[in-house]
């Protein structure tokens, strides 16, 4: 048996946001080449009060840092950066997130280095370089919006959001990965950003989900839309859509794959999807993006990473 499966977690230690993605089978030809931290629907465990579940699923805390453990030490060290990156895109809190995951290594450093010496060492590494880039890029970041913003304050219409992205919540994991995608080429921040299935860019609780949404597709600078078969059997997908053609504004489809262009009807068929699945096409995204957005992207080697999770996620779903 080996040290990780029986390393033992503080009942006061929490990931921020522990996130999980529960599927069908897990293929074990592809299981450390997947980002996520990923689990069988029917799994069960011995949920307790010193051992709660993971959220709502019926993961327990204990199954889940040892999952997280394995993935540290089974990452190729060519994608342990990616894999950071990564996990640290699907959280809100992320200084906390970088924090825990720091704490997590230093306390289980003799499980992680079991496998082989100096893992702990080089993850650690990874978080450093991580938040002193992440602080210096927020900085420049804020100030490119902000000189933006009063730019386009004289006589022009100001916005609520930079990206509204309009799609159905049963294509969240491609929809996730999108948003990483915009989120590593531009550096916005999760408020300026607009995806109702994700988690750091659903509306606040309490917040009138309609009205919001309404005002929300006419102030985004950027309008979004994934067509998909479940997209357009969606009346929220539908009415977002409609209303941003009625008002003779900007959006920008996109299908995940070729096929799926043959589901796009008039009047939808008069504009130029961007599929997905086509590298070339997504950097072409990129592209109209900074334009649109007014904001240099970063190197195509920065967001590379994120551009390949998406295609892949296409190619898994599709």
């Amino acid at each position: 048996m080996s040290k990780i499966s029986r390393m033992r977690i503080a009942d006061s230690f929490k990931f921020s946001e522990e996130i999980i993605q529960l599927v069908d089978s897990i293929d074990p030809r592809t299981k450390d080449e997947v980002f996520d931290i990923q689990f069988e629907r029917k799994k069960t465990c011995q949920i307790s009060e010193t051992n709660p579940r993971i959220g709502n699923s019926n993961i327990c805390k204990y199954c889940y840092y040892r999952e997280f453990a394995e993935k540290l030490v089974h990452i190729r060290k060519s994608k342990r950066t990616a894999f950071v990156e990564y996990q640290l895109s699907l959280r809100k809190n992320k200084p906390d997130f970088l924090q825990e995951l720091k704490e997590f290594i230093t306390d289980h450093e003799d499980d992680i280095d079991e496998s082989d010496y100096g893992i702990s060492f080089a993850y650690l590494n990874i978080i450093e370089g991580i938040e002193n880039e992440s602080n210096s890029i927020s900085s420049k970041s804020f100030v490119k919006v902000q000189e933006r913003d009063a730019e386009l304050l004289g006589g022009r219409e100001s916005y609520n959001l930079d990206v509204f992205i309009s799609h159905s919540s049963l294509d969240v994991i491609v929809v996730r990965h999108l948003v990483d995608l915009i989120i590593s080429a531009f550096h916005i921040r999760s408020e300026r950003i607009r995806c109702t299935s994700v988690p750091g860019f659903m509306l606040k609780g309490g917040a009138n989900s309609d009205e919001q949404l309404r005002e929300e597709i006419f102030k985004s600078r950027v309008f979004i839309g994934l067509v998909t078969e479940q997209s357009l059997s969606s009346h929220y997908v539908l009415f977002e859509f409609g209303a941003r053609w009625g008002q003779k504004m900007k959006l920008i489809p996109l299908v995940k794959s070729e096929k799926d262009y043959k589901i796009m009807k008039a009047p939808l068929n008069s504009y130029h999807a961007i599929n997905l699945s086509n590298a070339a096409q997504v950097h072409q995204l990129i592209s109209q993006l900074e334009e649109e957005l007014g904001l240099k992207s970063e190197a195509p080697a920065v967001y590379n990473v994120k551009l390949e999770a998406l295609i892949s996620s296409i190619n898994i779903a599709v």
